[in-house]
């Protein structure tokens, strides 16, 4: 089937079909890239979010004069 058509018409086969698979592949990565940014949205909001409160003292602690360390020299 190959054989009779000419060079021309193969290449074109090939490209088209090149295409077409480079179409598929991005729109495979792009569905699961889309995928992965929902799970990171969900861990960060059910994760890290709710940890804000308890960072509050930690941030006002580290604000407190405390004893003082001399320079090193």
């Amino acid at each position: 089937m190959l054989k009779n058509l000419t060079i021309k018409v193969r290449l074109i086969f090939l490209i088209g079909f090149l295409c077409c698979l480079s179409i598929i592949i991005g729109v495979l990565g792009l569905s699961s890239l889309s995928t992965t940014n929902a799970t990171v949205k969900t861990l960060y909001e059910d994760r890290v979010l709710p940890q804000r409160p308890l960072l509050r003292p930690v941030r006002r602690s580290a604000a407190l004069p405390g004893p003082s360390v001399p320079p090193p020299g």
